[in-house]
């Protein structure tokens, strides 16, 4: 600010402390300090030239009296006004650093930990955005059978069924939504088998040895051959944590007229592969009100009313009353 109000022409500006700590700091541009000390700093070296900062002796450093309350006797003639007498002689005889003024940062100066907050856009799919408005799979898969029918009319409006949906079209219907719950959940694993790799120790689904069959992930594994349904051999695999899941389980509960969780676990496993699948289970059937009432375990009133007070406490055992004799 002085010197951009001064209309004297600067030919080099010089800046000068007595605190070798400030001009170690001054001169770091590698380490971050903290937000206080960082900010300050940010300041002086962006205004200043860092090359510009020297080092004065507090002997011969006149702002050193200011601040301590020195009151000088004569004002004409004390470097308060005329500043310090090294200045009026060549550079070369000004005040020389030594190597041990270089002191290194205060560690408790130095930024320790940094935050970084980071934002990432990410487009929502369509099965994110429209599944979790249905509250029940019926609902849904017929939801996605309008769409696919109406998709079939775009292309062959002359083709095109008319009337109410058939049992084709909502099974149709629900494999399409397995089909996007697993882009959604299991994205990785299924380019990794498209393109012929093996899945990572790490995935959920590397035991279970998935395939892909009609566009669907399913379970492998060396029941290919045993005589049972192709459904029970290869169940489609889903993932806990989604909507579609929780309707499902939750149509299975309502269906088997509120049966235990093993029992829905068993009747979901012939065609279904749940990850986690028990632990899900019994979740969700634990939010069930009629379940909990039913379960609910009915309060006992003696523990809840005052033990009565028995009367043989009254009586003493020294009395009259309580004393026997043998004759």
């Amino acid at each position: 600010m002085v010197q951009r109000e001064l209309d004297v022409p600067l030919d080099a500006v010089w800046h000068w402390t007595d605190s070798s700590s400030a001009l170690s700091i001054i001169r770091n541009t590698k380490t971050r300090f903290s937000v206080y000390v960082g900010h300050r700093q940010a300041e002086i070296q962006d205004c200043t030239e860092i090359s510009s900062w020297r080092h004065v002796p507090k002997k011969v450093n006149v702002a050193d009296g200011l601040s301590r309350g020195v009151y000088p006797a004569d004002f004409i003639d004390h470097p308060y006004f005329q500043g310090p007498a090294f200045l009026y002689e060549p550079e070369s005889r000004w005040p020389v650093e030594s190597a041990a003024l270089q002191v290194p940062p205060d560690p408790n100066e130095v930024r320790r930990e940094q935050e970084m907050v980071m934002n990432t856009n990410t487009t929502p799919s369509f099965a994110s955005i429209l599944f979790p408005k249905f509250h029940s799979m019926f609902r849904l898969i017929a939801a996605i059978a309008v769409f696919l029918r109406y998709r079939e009319w775009l292309r062959q409006k002359d083709t095109t069924r008319k009337g109410p949906l058939m049992l084709d079209e909502r099974r149709r219907a629900e494999l399409e939504i397995f089909r996007l719950v697993q882009e959604s959940a299991f994205a990785k694993e299924l380019s990794l088998i498209r393109t012929g790799e093996n899945i990572p120790k790490s995935s959920p689904l590397y035991r279970l040895r998935p395939i892909i069959v009609d566009g669907l992930l399913c379970v492998g594994g060396r029941l290919q051959n045993a005589p049972i349904g192709f459904d029970e051999r290869h169940p489609i695999l889903l993932p806990a944590k989604d909507h579609v899941t929780d309707l499902i389980i939750a149509d299975a509960h309502k269906d088997s007229l509120h049966a235990s969780p093993n029992q829905i676990t068993n009747e979901l496993r012939k065609r279904l592969w749940i990850v986690g699948m028990k632990t899900k289970v019994k979740s969700s059937i634990s939010k069930c009100l009629a379940c909990r009432r039913y379960h609910a375990l009915a309060s006992n009133k003696w523990l809840r009313c005052p033990r009565p007070e028995s009367p043989c406490l009254k009586t003493r055992l020294w009395s009259p009353e309580a004393t026997c004799s043998a004759r």
